[in-house]
């Protein structure tokens, strides 16, 4: 059994951190569906220009609204982990940065902009039309649910097992038990054991539109706080897992709302 990391920190990641961040992405997620031929079909023939994609993809993160992007440390400082977490849901789905720097917003629009060239210009080899139908990947049911989703949880192979994942789950369910919300997540085949194991529920699985080649397909996970387990989900007949009322905020419905 690995033991585990003795004196692990978390800590919000800066832009110094990207290209580490992009090799513990890279090295987390080498086999992984997502990463593969069927969402990335020209990645080894072309890396260059995924490289570029991904740094792009990347650097969007670090000015996004309403999100935290949060690194693990080991006892020497190195990079062992990776999470990166926004709200979704709501109208707006409003959560820690109500108010983007002016700065943060020019960013974002130049980031934005810098990524209409390099679909049409600069990245002829990535499919980023196949890339949208991956991204697509959503259960509808869940569109209206305020909650903070976990986008990313990247610890490579000889980290894990060293409570790194534990650690950064866990700071997510301590933000969402104080906002009173839940946790979603979409998972790749590989994590499928590893989420229930911290009390997410599959309520979903989805597929990537169009692809009949790889038949990708996804599973849509929940996580409630204790104190409000059922709150938005509901076990059926057949012991699958659903969301309440087809996605309807239950809380919303009844005039309730909690505090960011």
């Amino acid at each position: 059994m690995t033991a585990p990391f003795s004196n692990l920190t978390l800590r919000p990641a800066t832009r110094r951190d990207l290209a580490d961040i992009i090799d513990i992405c890279e090295a987390s997620f080498t086999g992984s569906e997502f990463y593969g031929p069927a969402v990335h079909p020209n990645r080894k023939e072309f890396h260059a220009q995924h490289v570029k994609f991904e740094t792009h993809k990347y650097r969007l993160r670090f000015v996004a609204e309403n999100s935290r992007f949060l690194l693990a440390c080991d006892a020497a400082g190195k990079l062992v982990g990776v999470s990166f977490w926004q709200f979704r849901g709501g109208n707006p789905p409003t959560g820690w940065d109500t108010n983007q720097s002016i700065g943060s917003k020019i960013e974002n629009a130049l980031l934005k902009a810098e990524g209409v060239y390099n679909e049409h210009v600069a990245l002829p080899a990535v499919d980023f039309a196949r890339i949208r139908r991956f991204k697509g990947m959503k259960p509808k049911e869940i569109d209206a649910v305020r909650r903070i989703h976990l986008s990313i949880l990247a610890i490579p192979p000889r980290y894990q097992g060293k409570g790194v994942g534990t650690a950064l789950l866990q700071w997510g369910f301590d933000e969402a038990t104080g906002l009173g919300l839940p946790v979603s997540l979409i998972s790749s085949k590989a994590g499928r054991g590893f989420y229930p194991k911290f009390g997410f529920k599959k309520f979903a699985v989805v597929s990537l539109d169009g692809d009949k080649e790889y038949g990708i397909n996804s599973a849509v996970f929940l996580w409630e706080p204790p104190a409000l387990s059922g709150q938005w989900l509901v076990e059926d007949r057949t012991g699958a897992w659903r969301v309440k009322g087809g996605g309807r905020d239950e809380k919303a419905k009844d005039g309730g709302e909690h505090s960011s």
